[in-house]
């Protein structure tokens, strides 16, 4: 408990940029029937700024992407502390990025933002902010598209992330996004998070 009490003190920046690597985008000369099925990451990532582990995973699906990431206190992933997800909605593919090999602009609409408070001191995080309609309950999803909800933004604010996506054929990745995803320049780096395409 005392590992899940301090991932729930973290400030609102850091788990905004945890976040914010987690989120997604599609790229240029790229079909985007290319990229069609699930990508996953083989195992939970671990982040050194919030000590906390994630797993990643995007489905695509005739010109629609959505996006589930579930963060944990361990590898193994039995200590669940939250999970966000995002609805399916459009996304495009963009220019080939100069310099940059097997890498593309992507604009991804977001239609919808889901929250699951996985462990108490993140429904309580939840709670204090006002986040959802009413109470959390551990493990029930609730939509904070609207409000957003502490590191995650409102529709208002960002209705559009704007990415680098790498892809080789067989390995999936999106751009470093420790800054704001919502509005450009892009990330001039390429995240750590390697995706497979698991079906």
């Amino acid at each position: 408990m005392k590992a899940l009490t301090r991932v729930a003190s973290l400030g609102s920046s850091a788990l905004a940029a945890l976040l914010a690597s987690a989120c997604a985008s599609s790229g240029g000369g790229l079909a985007p029937s290319a990229l069609d099925g699930r990508w996953e990451t083989a195992q939970r990532i671990y982040n050194e700024t919030n000590r906390i582990y994630g797993h990643y995973a995007f489905e695509f699906n005739n010109r629609q992407w959505t996006h589930t990431f579930t963060a944990s206190a361990d590898a193994e992933g039995r200590q669940g502390l939250f999970r966000y997800r995002v609805l399916a909605s459009p996304f495009r593919i963009g220019a080939s990025i100069p310099g940059a090999a097997n890498a593309w602009e992507g604009d991804f609409d977001v239609k919808g933002r889901y929250l699951t408070a996985l462990a108490p001191p993140f429904q309580d995080m939840f709670s204090k902010s006002q986040c959802g309609v009413g109470s959390w309950s551990l493990g029930q999803e609730q939509d904070v598209t609207d409000k957003g909800c502490a590191f995650i933004p409102s529709s208002t604010k960002c209705p559009t992330e704007r990415d680098v996506i790498y892809f080789d054929g067989n390995t999936l990745g999106f751009g470093d996004r420790s800054g704001d995803m919502c509005s450009l320049p892009r990330p001039a780096k390429a995240s750590n998070v390697k995706l497979a395409r698991s079906r």
